[in-house]
């Protein structure tokens, strides 16, 4: 159980170092674990290739994961979420071969979310979030400056947004900025945009 994986990284011995171990699936009986996980500091390192994240993830905690993964290439996470931590305090970590991540929810804030990038994975080639619940993930105009800065390898980008009305759609201004992502930025990626609506009331 991933409790008990938990533990071996604390005392300084992890299945994650097993040289034959290229892909694990991490999971909980609870919705999700909270745990004081350091930075790795040892020479030795995981071979896994391949990390599958079942619970929901805080982000201190992904990023402790990540420096005992350094040869990295593909990462999936349930849910990533906030602990209330100062972001900018984190150090940076290498992961060179991570390039494809997929984030099934990602709760946190899109601020948060650039500084991860930025310290951890500025060399993703696939990036999936499947649900998001800041409105700042739509600034179109926004992520164009931070792929053109930060994201230099991007080739396949695909974000989803959720919303839920219980009341009558009414537009906001963030629903008129969507029409952003068909600029010439992503038509020359050869990206493409899509918008669905399914509204039951």
């Amino acid at each position: 159980m991933i409790d008990h994986i938990y533990q071996y990284v604390l005392y300084g011995w992890s299945p994650f170092l097993l040289p034959y171990l290229k892909k694990v699936e991490l999971s909980t009986r609870r919705n999700s674990l909270i745990i004081s996980l350091p930075i790795n500091t040892y020479e030795q390192y995981s071979h896994i290739k391949h990390s599958i994240i079942k619970h929901v993830c805080h982000l201190k905690e992904l990023i402790a994961l990540l420096s005992y993964t350094p040869l990295l290439t593909h990462l999936t996470c349930l849910e990533l979420s906030k602990q209330y931590q100062d972001i900018q305090r984190i150090e940076s970590i290498m992961i060179p071969n991570l390039t494809r991540m997929t984030l099934n929810m990602c709760c946190i804030q899109f601020d948060e979310f650039e500084v991860f990038i930025e310290k951890i994975c500025k060399q993703l080639r696939i990036l999936n979030i499947d649900k998001i619940q800041d409105v700042d993930y739509l600034n179109a105009i926004r992520w164009e400056q931070f792929i053109s800065k930060h994201m230099l390898y991007l080739r396949i980008f695909k974000l989803e947004y959720d919303e839920y009305h219980y009341q009558p759609l009414e537009l906001t201004s963030y629903h008129s900025q969507l029409n952003q992502f068909t600029s010439s930025f992503s038509i020359n990626r050869g990206w493409f945009f899509q918008i669905a609506a399914d509204i039951d009331y």
